[in-house]
């Protein structure tokens, strides 16, 4: 499960990480918020709050695809290519 990852202490909020953690495990695809929220483990409104935060720091890149969006973690800005390539610590912290 997702929500078991040392990357969502990282990043404060569990639904926010989680749906990190499901992006970088999928660099290659884009997802659709329904299924980044399956992936993550958390609910359609969470990871669509979280997609808009990451939208927002201009961490990910975003297609339309009919009514609904394709989200990836955008490596050619800054914080996506942090959130790409941090390396994640192994617990304890």
């Amino acid at each position: 499960m997702l929500n078991d990852n040392p990357l969502l202490a990282f990043l404060g909020r569990r639904g926010r990480g989680a749906v990190v953690e499901a992006l970088r495990r999928n660099p290659n695809r884009s997802l659709s918020v329904r299924e980044l929220a399956r992936l993550a483990d958390v609910a359609p409104m969470a990871a669509s709050r979280a997609v808009r935060e990451l939208e927002a720091l201009r961490a990910v890149a975003i297609a339309r695809r009919g009514r609904d969006i394709a989200v990836r973690l955008d490596p050619t800005t800054a914080a996506g290519h942090f959130l790409a390539t941090v390396e994640v610590p192994s617990p304890p912290f």
